[in-house]
């Protein structure tokens, strides 16, 4: 854990692949299963996604084995598996995953965090509603452990809900919030993010870099590829009403390096559009249609791994 707290994923993953060994070696499942669940998070934050997948796939099936529901819930929810089939766009996946421990109503932090998940993989889905009221559930539970951490994730989480569904002094609300609780890398990676959306609809172009930029910064410090992606892509969305379209394409280039990195397919082709859209302002109709097409084939890939995950 220090080493991934310090930055060093190959020591860390080093440790982790000694603990496998030795509790597979003293027969102890549970350590077995911790391992194989920390190795999971060490490679989502080396972008290895496919390999963090199989290695939580194992934890999963090791503490389901056992019984040991704290151990699934460790697995499936932050930094966990959920997250993970969500990244590689099988959401029906991830949802058969997560609803059943969040209709146990378990009072535990792992509980909140598997809601939050959900809330995420709503809001990935376009699914607004439920992702409001998982969110929300998420929120009521976490206070009660007074977890300032797991409330400031929500509320940012909540946040990009509030954006995505265009209400915006919600959104701000949520994201005021998330300041009296404390500074976390990976929350401000997102309320920042808010925050810069929100100047780029408001038309305050002069604020919304600073937003961005910051969090880009604590997006790259929480190894969160995929959120770097998403933040490019809000500073390409900014550059462009701002007249800057040199820039913006850079950055929609950007976002689709970083999305690739992190093998999110999905966003990947949203990026794809978005250039095509700039290409097609500029009348520079070629690129225009291959970035559309490329768009459409990375989208077709999606609904057949989606049509089979189901």
């Amino acid at each position: 854990r220090t080493h991934i707290s310090h930055g060093n994923p190959i020591k860390a993953k080093e440790f982790a692949n000694q603990a496998l060994e030795f509790s597979k070696k003293a027969n102890y499942a549970t350590g077995e299963g911790n391992a194989l669940r920390k190795l999971g998070q060490i490679y989502l934050g080396i972008d290895r996604i496919i390999d963090a997948c199989q290695a939580l796939e194992k934890a999963i099936s090791i503490f389901k084995h056992q019984k040991n529901l704290t151990g699934q819930l460790a697995v499936v929810g932050y930094l966990g598996l959920g997250g993970v089939y969500i990244q590689l766009d099988q959401l029906s996946a991830a949802e058969t995953l997560l609803e059943p421990y969040s209709q146990m109503d378990l009072d535990t932090i792992h509980s909140a965090y598997v809601l939050t998940i959900l809330g995420w993989l709503y809001i990935c889905g376009d699914h607004l509603d439920k992702a409001e009221h998982h969110l929300n559930a998420a929120l009521h539970l976490i206070q009660k452990f007074k977890h300032q951490f797991g409330q400031a994730n929500v509320l940012a989480h909540l946040g990009i809900m509030y954006l995505k569904s265009g209400r915006f002094d919600k959104a701000e609300q949520a994201i005021k919030s998330v300041l009296n609780l404390g500074t976390w890398s990976n929350v401000e990676m997102r309320r920042l993010w808010v925050l810069g959306d929100l100047y780029i609809i408001k038309e305050q172009f002069d604020d919304a870099p600073t937003a961005l930029n910051s969090a880009m910064n604590y997006a790259k410090k929480s190894s969160c590829t995929y959120q770097q992606g998403n933040i490019a892509r809000s500073l390409g969305t900014l550059h462009i009403k701002c007249g800057a379209t040199d820039l913006a394409i850079e950055n929609f280039h950007n976002a689709l390096e970083l999305h690739r990195k992190a093998q999110w397919i999905s966003e990947q082709a949203t990026d794809l559009k978005r250039l095509g859209e700039v290409y097609e302002m500029l009348g520079r109709t070629e690129e225009a249609a291959a970035a559309f097409k490329e768009a459409e084939e990375l989208m077709e890939s999606v609904r057949k791994a989606r049509q089979l995950s189901e």
